[in-house]
């Protein structure tokens, strides 16, 4: 391979994944959905508006991250995407990384679905609160997003960058801008998105996949909306409970 080709490919794999962040950031976001598509919804309540936006946001973050990503691998680089990750992997699962961090999460996840302040935000979509239809929509979108986001930055980016760079500036390029993503985000949350941003990306080098992260971050985010759903109706309850006993 000629030298000049060894220094565009990293360069075009880091500057499409540039370009398909940003992308994601406004003109496939619920933020742009409302600005720019909610207004026409004549007829629309407003749960449902915000449903609709999120639903945008994950299914069109799907098609940014998997699908072009698969077009560059196949047709400007002539390579096959199984080598980018979207293989079933050597067999090698490393428990002793998984099974504490599986355990971590968990205790994680019990104690912020706890609080009020994220009860009011999870799930994304309000209305999966209520209805089992769009508490199944909200889990299906939501693993299609994370689908896509693996494919990006733990698939594409991690394992092209790998070829050129070496395993630890793969890493830590991936770890940048899955952080990155998560700018806006609480503090909690961007701290937590830098610790599995390094974390997930030596889960798929050692698997030679990123198939078991984007399992394991499935679970994180429908795992998060369950057990908010759960604590929100017990604040509820309880509420209603204070309020009937000092009516009394």
């Amino acid at each position: 391979m000629a030298p000049q080709k060894d220094i565009f490919i990293p360069i075009a794999i880091v500057g499409l994944t540039l370009v398909l962040s940003l992308i994601h950031i406004f003109p496939c976001s619920s933020r742009f959905f409302s600005v720019r598509i909610t207004p026409r919804l004549k007829g629309t309540n407003e749960r449902t508006k915000q449903a609709l936006g999120i639903f945008y946001k994950r299914i069109g973050s799907f098609v940014l991250f998997w699908l072009f990503p698969f077009l560059f691998i196949k047709f400007v680089l002539g390579d096959n995407p199984k080598n980018y990750g979207l293989s079933k992997g050597n067999g090698h699962i490393p428990t002793a990384v998984i099974v504490p961090f599986f355990v971590l999460t968990v205790l994680t996840l019990l104690f912020f679905s706890r609080k009020e302040r994220v009860t009011e935000n999870y799930p994304e979509v309000g209305l999966a609160r209520f209805s089992k239809l769009y508490f199944v929509l909200n889990a299906f979108s939501y693993i299609i997003y994370f689908f896509g986001y693996e494919s990006l930055y733990r698939g594409f980016l991690l394992f092209g960058l790998r070829k050129f760079t070496g395993n630890w500036v793969a890493v830590v390029a991936s770890m940048a801008f899955t952080t990155f993503t998560h700018i806006r985000a609480s503090k909690h949350l961007l701290l937590g998105s830098m610790a599995i941003g390094f974390l997930f990306p030596y889960i798929a080098l050692s698997t030679e996949s990123f198939r078991i992260v984007f399992v394991l971050h499935s679970f994180i985010g429908i795992g998060m909306d369950i057990l908010c759903i759960r604590a929100r109706s017990r604040m509820e309850y309880q509420g209603s409970h204070i309020v009937r006993d000092r009516a009394q």
